[in-house]
């Protein structure tokens, strides 16, 4: 779970906040909602993706019970 949290939390506010830096440099205004908004965005895309590369667990996998005698179905 942690690694999903780095990935969202690092990778989606390293991605907004330039980009965030972008926008109020052209447009003079600057609202920390947005930026709020732009972060978790892009975090949920990071994670997707970091999840499809096969760098973090899903969650279906992440809350699998475990069990000491797994069932082998064939």
């Amino acid at each position: 779970m942690g690694k999903r949290l780095a990935y969202g939390l690092i990778g989606g506010w390293s991605v907004a906040a330039p980009l965030m830096l972008l926008i109020w440099a052209l447009t003079g205004k600057f609202n920390i909602m947005s930026l709020a908004l732009l972060g978790n965005s892009f975090g949920l895309l990071i994670v997707g993706w970091a999840e499809r590369r096969g760098k973090v667990q899903s969650i279906e996998q992440l809350n699998r019970p475990l069990t000491l005698f797994p069932h082998h179905y064939s």
